[in-house]
């Protein structure tokens, strides 16, 4: 476990806590509006907040379960006549090199939407890390305080 810089809860048949190598927090952006504004060109606020995908870099449990686990829950969703009822908050809780939470956020009405592949690799000595990533769409997310 010394390669896990943050857990990942997806409330799904059962919370299951996924060990995550690398967490890019996503971006955040707000539409600016450009406007005439004496005789100049003004930004201001806009009205629309989006927030860029959430990437995450599992590492790979020996039997695949994992990665399992997501690629049911999108052919779920993309089974379901309601997908939006499927959608999940998922929680990411960030650790210190001490293995210590220091921060968690929460991605509100998240879902799979990209699982990259995964290599069998039966070359690679135990020691070396498997990873595979995932991509999510969701709503918004904040920092649990």
């Amino acid at each position: 476990m010394d390669n896990v810089n943050a857990i990942v809860t997806i409330p799904l048949s059962e919370d299951v806590n996924y060990a995550v190598q690398r967490f890019p927090l996503p971006a955040v952006r707000m539409q600016r509006i450009d406007a005439p504004f004496q005789n100049a060109m003004a930004a201001f606020a806009g009205e629309t907040i989006t927030y860029d995908p959430l990437n995450l870099d599992f590492l790979a449990d020996e039997d695949g379960n994992a990665r399992d686990d997501l690629m049911e829950w999108m052919v779920e969703i993309q089974n379901s006549n309601k997908p939006h009822s499927l959608y999940k908050d998922i929680t990411v809780q960030i650790l210190n090199r001490n293995k210590r939470p220091i921060k968690t956020y929460v991605f509100v009405g998240a879902h799979v939407t990209d699982i990259e592949q995964y290599t069998f690799d039966y070359t690679v000595v135990d020691t070396d890390v498997q990873l595979f990533s995932a991509m999510f769409a969701y709503q918004y997310y904040y920092r649990v305080k």
